[in-house]
């Protein structure tokens, strides 16, 4: 099962909501694809939430 963009979205909305800012980042800088507009508005949400 190869994992897509939503996977990686829920990932790092749930690193981002449990206060792992930094993981979530480096989540999405180690990504072999553009993030997608949802998976960064996740990771902004989280900024603004913590």
């Amino acid at each position: 099962m190869q994992l897509g963009v939503e996977h990686y979205s829920c990932l790092d909305n749930l690193l981002g909501r449990t206060s792992h800012l930094h993981e979530a980042f480096a989540l999405v800088k180690s990504l072999q694809f553009k993030p997608s507009t949802s998976l960064l508005e996740s990771l902004l949400g989280a900024c603004c939430i913590h």
